[in-house]
């Protein structure tokens, strides 16, 4: 676990992850009601959501590499990896925090299937996760 967060916190910040991370920062991070945010905290709470997602997405290209798991499974010791990253986020409020959360989780599995899977995450967020 820790070598796969350790190689995918690496590997957030290549141009792969992070271009899964603006892909979702631009498409679906608006489709998310953020509640309570002061005006400034934005820039740190968006810079935060941001390397969310890039660690997530990093993780997820790290374990399609390593462990060639059907892209649609995730093994225990990537849900370790991705629970370590949401830890190691700086502080956050508990509505910021899961936003976060999730934006880590659509990032690792942006990173596994591909982005065409953006408009699935969007179906799910529109109709309150119900499908």
């Amino acid at each position: 676990m820790a070598t796969l967060y350790e190689v995918g916190y690496r590997e957030a910040f290549e141009p792969r992850a992070h271009g899964i991370a603006e892909l979702l920062f631009d498409e679906v991070l608006p489709a998310i009601p953020l509640q309570d945010m002061a005006s400034e905290d934005v820039p740190y709470l968006r810079r935060t959501f941001l390397v969310a997602a890039q660690v997530g997405a990093g993780i997820g290209l790290v374990e399609v590499r390593i462990t060639g798991t059907d892209p649609q499974s995730t093994d225990r010791r990537t849900w370790a990896a991705l629970w370590r990253g949401l830890r190691e986020l700086p502080p956050m409020e508990p509505p910021h925090r899961l936003v976060a959360a999730y934006l880590m989780q659509a990032g690792h599995y942006v990173a596994r299937t591909d982005a065409g899977a953006v408009p699935l995450l969007l179906s799910t967020l529109s109709d309150g996760g119900e499908k």
